[in-house]
């Protein structure tokens, strides 16, 4: 797999247009999401963030990145961009054909899932999702009160290969 990471998005504006999978083979690898979080914590203290926006972004990116190793495809990029008045996180996974739906149903009304989405909804500004038909991008965007030095972050969540009764290796079979 080339290196080339030029469809990565560069600035927070760039983010609902660059849908196309982002080659991870160029970006370091995380090995766990609490090591991202971590990551994406002091990008936005060094942006100068309000805390609370930092716990809804927190959550947010926890909510996004979990959906997308639970119901997505490797290889999941997460991305944070801070530009202007907007923090922006966004994760990508290969699986373009399974789209959100940010739902309760009567089946996860009780369940421990189905909320995620919810809750990403609630927090943020605005939350939207974009697919290529290969790959998708699932995005919350925050605004904030004042404009914020522009920040950067895009890294590869390395996550343990699904087990091989999964729905996932069924589907990529």
């Amino acid at each position: 797999m080339p290196t080339d990471t030029t469809c990565l998005p560069t600035r927070a504006d760039d983010l609902p247009l660059a849908i196309e999978r982002p080659d991870a083979d160029g970006l370091d690898e995380v090995a766990s999401l609490s090591a991202i979080r971590k990551r994406a914590v002091g990008l936005c203290v060094a942006a100068r963030i309000d805390q609370s926006k930092i716990d809804s972004a927190e959550l947010a990116l926890n909510e996004l990145a979990t959906n997308a190793v639970t119901y997505g495809r490797r290889p999941i990029v997460v991305c944070i961009a801070i530009a202007g008045r907007r923090l922006v996180v966004a994760v990508w996974d290969a699986r373009g054909d399974c789209l959100p739906k940010p739902v309760l149903t009567k089946s996860s009304a009780n369940g421990t899932c189905g909320r995620g989405l919810l809750i990403v909804k609630e927090l943020a500004d605005a939350v939207s999702w974009l697919t290529d038909g290969t790959s998708k991008c699932v995005r919350a965007v925050f605004e904030l009160p004042t404009s914020a030095n522009p920040h950067f972050l895009a890294v590869r969540l390395c996550c343990p290969a699904p087990p091989p009764d999964s729905e996932e290796s069924a589907l990529a079979s």
